[in-house]
């Protein structure tokens, strides 16, 4: 059965939720699924954790489709108006493994709420990987040192304030991790996997500092202010590794009235948002025969309507990823770290 723990309080602007997905029984098929449904004014950002066997298909009303899986990203623009469908799916080579996965909800500034929607994937075997330091794995996803963008802003054409998005993997005794701080970005450090023995520590170069971090029952949230232009993070010896996910993001510092699916700058606004939805001119028609998109035995593609571009059934990057998948089941996300500028 998949189970499912958002954590919406955990995060800054710009970022709305953080939401761990986790299949406990390891079933053949997910049961847990999102038929078709809409959205408008933010971004999902959906990430199967490497060595993930589930693969999610996709089916939007703009009329793209994709499946993608382990160690890939998913970044969906919903823009002025998205319908879409996301049906995870546990291929049978794969049953028997736990499958897991995050989706960030991130805010769209006010001006950028009625861009074009749209959908980009960044695949495991594009994504960065690197050892900074014996025992520390590095997956950057999205930062400035990155050659993949996320979908560009269009209509009203504009550009991307800084967003970096940051999965590492520590051995106890490791570190430290050095992580270059954006000036005036929010930052959150989220800590998964590892066990009650596991002890992170974090610190700033400005001599601010976190209390030792344990990864109790608990998702405490552990505020450093004034970290300065960046941030060191270690695994004390003992316990077992720990993995961590590092948003960061340029604030909006807009009003988020939010209700449902949909993000709005403004009250007006998102009754606007719930009228278009109403009278069917919220998102282009839904192309699909059914409310559910599902590519049968498909290996991971994508598809802009020009044709598929298929890639490797499972990714090789996925597959070589340190973390014990088993782990993270039932030790999602432990503590939090909140870092301001």
């Amino acid at each position: 059965m998949w189970v499912r723990k958002p954590f919406h309080s955990h995060v800054l602007d710009p970022f709305l939720m953080n939401s761990y997905h986790a299949d406990d029984a390891a079933v053949t098929r997910a049961e847990m699924y999102f038929p078709q449904h809409a959205h408008s004014g933010f971004e999902t950002i959906t990430m199967p954790m490497p060595r993930c066997p589930t693969v999610m298909d996709h089916g939007d009303s703009e009329g793209t489709c994709g499946r993608y899986g382990g160690g890939d990203l998913q970044w969906c623009l919903t823009g002025k108006g998205m319908e879409h469908c996301e049906v995870p799916q546990k291929l049978a080579e794969a049953a028997g493994a736990p499958g897991h996965l995050f989706q960030i909800w991130y805010n769209l500034p006010a001006a950028a709420k009625s861009c074009v929607p749209s959908f980009k994937m960044l695949w495991a075997e594009d994504v960065q990987l690197e050892s900074p330091a014996p025992g520390v794995m590095v997956r950057t996803l999205v930062g400035k040192k990155t050659a993949w963008r996320p979908p560009e802003l269009r209509s009203p054409d504009m550009p991307r304030p800084h967003i970096a998005i940051v999965h590492a993997y520590l051995v106890p005794g490791s570190g430290p991790l050095v992580f270059e701080r954006e000036p005036g970005a929010n930052c959150v450090i989220s800590v998964f996997g590892g066990d009650e023995k596991t002890v992170l520590l974090i610190k700033g170069d400005a001599g601010a500092e976190s209390p030792e971090v344990p990864l109790d029952a608990s998702c405490a949230l552990v505020p450093v202010k004034h970290a300065g232009a960046s941030v060191q993070i270690s695994a004390k010896p003992g316990g077992a590794p720990a993995e961590i996910l590092i948003l960061e993001g340029a604030p909006t510092r807009d009003e988020v009235v939010w209700q449902g699916p949909f993000v709005a700058a403004s009250k007006r606004e998102l009754t606007t948002m719930f009228r278009k939805y109403q009278e069917g001119s919220l998102c282009a028609p839904w192309p699909w025969p059914k409310s559910t998109v599902t590519h049968g035995s498909e290996p991971r593609f994508e598809d802009f309507g020009k044709g598929k571009i298929k890639k490797e059934a499972i990714s090789p990057a996925a597959l070589a990823w340190p973390a014990d998948p088993n782990l993270r089941v039932g030790k999602q996300l432990r503590q939090t770290v909140q870092l301001f500028p």
